[in-house]
């Protein structure tokens, strides 16, 4: 399981950088319609947002980076991180493992909650919890599902105080499609 991929969710939705476009098949993007055929995952965006394949940070390259306007200073944001899937298929193990990783790696973690659902008839494990980085308390929306062999983890930032409120946040999260 890609646990370390998880926590650098984190990170990859705090700081964005520039990329390229792999020109794989799986994967589109058109008008603002992210689809990996690979793992079946669909997410509309905003138009306002750029969204932005292959990002890179450190070891860990996301699928996609999606990127908001700035409000009060922070741009919301979305990534996708796909890695090969490896242990537990239990979503609760799963999810007890990366909450072992958060702890151990997030020193004023709060407000954090699970849970597990279904998304279109795949199993899905949703972690949303705040932190503080670089000044900001923000939100993290955290949903796991495994995909025809793969690990697949969206992140959704937004600052605490405006991440129930956000109007996009709402429409991204409810848009995704699992197939």
């Amino acid at each position: 399981m890609g646990i370390k991929q998880s926590i650098m969710g984190l990170a990859v939705l705090v700081f964005t950088a520039c990329g390229t476009d792999s020109g794989e098949d799986a994967r589109s993007i058109v008008g603002g319609v992210y689809k990996n055929n690979s793992i079946g995952l669909t997410i509309s965006f905003p138009s306002s947002w750029q969204i932005r394949k292959d990002q890179t940070f450190g070891s860990t390259t996301a699928d996609i980076v999606a990127v908001a306007p700035p409000i009060n200073n922070f741009s919301p944001n979305m990534s996708v991180i796909i890695e090969a899937h490896s242990g537990s298929v239990k979503m609760s193990e799963i999810l007890a493992s990366i909450k072992i990783q958060i702890d151990s790696h997030v020193a004023d973690l709060s407000q954090y909650h699970d849970s597990i659902y279904s998304i279109d008839g795949t199993e899905v494990g949703e972690m949303q919890y705040e932190s503080s980085t670089n000044g900001n308390l923000l939100h993290f929306l955290q949903l796991f599902f495994i995909k025809n062999g793969k690990d697949v983890s969206c992140t959704i930032t937004d600052k605490a105080d405006d991440f129930q409120v956000n109007g996009d946040i709402r429409s991204v999260r409810a848009s995704i499609s699992i197939q």
